[in-house]
């Protein structure tokens, strides 16, 4: 199988889909791999590493879509990648289209199979979408806390507090991989941290209700959002109403913003220009943060990734997900149609079982 690895083109992404060691073994298999110039550069992988795995190294992203039958990529197609893509491609890497109407209707009118790496689930836990979430997690208690300072709009409040201050507080929604890594990173930098889930994992935590939202975030310096509703639109648990109920200065850091969101004031941002203020109320909602850590967010993510890229292409994708189940579940597009309730949902469009397909 031919197989691309463009360079991602979204607003400071730096990742990088497969490292040099990961294009060796696909090269060994008989398999022929393009990769772009520079691909890897963010995340310290050079041209000549690959090279030197056996990868094909082209100059332009059009070169890589033209000879490859399997794109495999870190994130979701871009605007500017929309024309690349050819009919009857297979797509591999984080799609999170929920909220992407326009590019669901696209890979459905190119044919594309699109593999999801954050539906792939085994047994309820999804292995491509935990090591973002616990990079993306550990994120929001280092990033809120530097945007707490005074120059950025916000309180001026350290996180530690000091001999004779109090801690922040800071207030985690959610009790998967990334509000577990926020909890952890939170308590580590010295915050009073409470914890609000829908099933509270112990006596410490908050059950999820208005009534406990609304009391908990009167009293938040900073709030994590962390809601997953897997391959769904995240619901909105702090609406633009209970901005008012919020401390002026504090901060709202939302992990679920590349599913859309889980406070309704909260819109995309980039690691470039990342806060803005809302009703005097600091929000942070970067869309790709593991991004900023490219080295280690490359390298956790093929580690998990590369089993599947190696059936993928050493099997074809429809023995694949015969022999996979788990890689079934990240079918979310194929041949023109949703193969991924939630999706369909989501747009109002048609569901179609995967197994009417193949």
């Amino acid at each position: 199988m031919n197989i691309g690895i463009p360079k991602e083109v979204k607003s400071e992404e730096y990742r990088v889909s497969l490292q040099p060691l990961n294009v060796a073994k696909l090269v060994s298999d008989g398999h022929n791999v393009y990769v772009q110039s520079d691909a890897g550069k963010g995340s310290d992988f050079s041209d000549e590493a690959y090279e030197a795995a056996g990868a094909t190294i082209v100059s332009y992203a059009k070169d890589i879509f033209d000879n490859s039958e399997m794109i495999v990529k870190v994130k979701e197609p871009q605007e500017s990648e929309y024309g690349l893509l050819r009919d009857g491609q297979i797509l591999f890497t984080y799609l999170h289209l929920a909220p992407l109407k326009e590019l669901t209707l696209l890979l459905m009118r190119k044919n594309i199979i699109a593999i999801a790496y954050e539906t792939i689930e085994i047994d309820g836990k999804l292995p491509l979408l935990k090591p973002m979430s616990e990079i993306a997690g550990s994120m929001p208690p280092l990033m809120g806390s530097f945007y707490l300072s005074k120059d950025h709009g916000a309180k001026g409040l350290l996180i530690c507090g000091a001999s004779t201050v109090k801690p922040a507080k800071v207030l985690i929604i959610g009790n998967g991989v990334v509000a577990r890594a926020s909890e952890r990173i939170s308590i580590g930098l010295g915050a009073e941290v409470t914890v609000i889930a829908r099933s509270p994992a112990n006596a410490s935590e908050v059950k999820l209700t208005k009534k406990n939202i609304e009391k908990q975030i009167s009293q938040a310096d900073m709030i994590i959002g962390g809601i997953l509703i897997k391959g769904a639109k995240a619901p909105y648990i702090i609406t633009k109403k209970m901005l008012s109920m919020i401390p002026k200065g504090s901060i709202l850091v939302d992990v679920a913003i590349d599913q859309g969101g889980c406070f309704e004031t909260s819109h995309p941002t980039t690691h470039k220009d990342p806060i803005y203020e809302a009703e005097g109320i600091i929000h942070y909602a970067v869309a790709n943060m593991p991004g900023a850590y490219p080295k280690t967010a490359s390298i956790a993510l093929s580690n998990e990734s590369m089993k599947y890229v190696s059936l993928l292409a050493n099997e074809g994708w429809k023995k694949a997900v015969r022999q996979k189940p788990e890689l079934s579940l990240g079918v979310n597009v194929c041949f023109g149609h949703i193969t991924y309730e939630a999706i369909s949902l989501a747009h109002g469009l048609e569901y179609t079982s995967l197994d009417k397909l193949i």
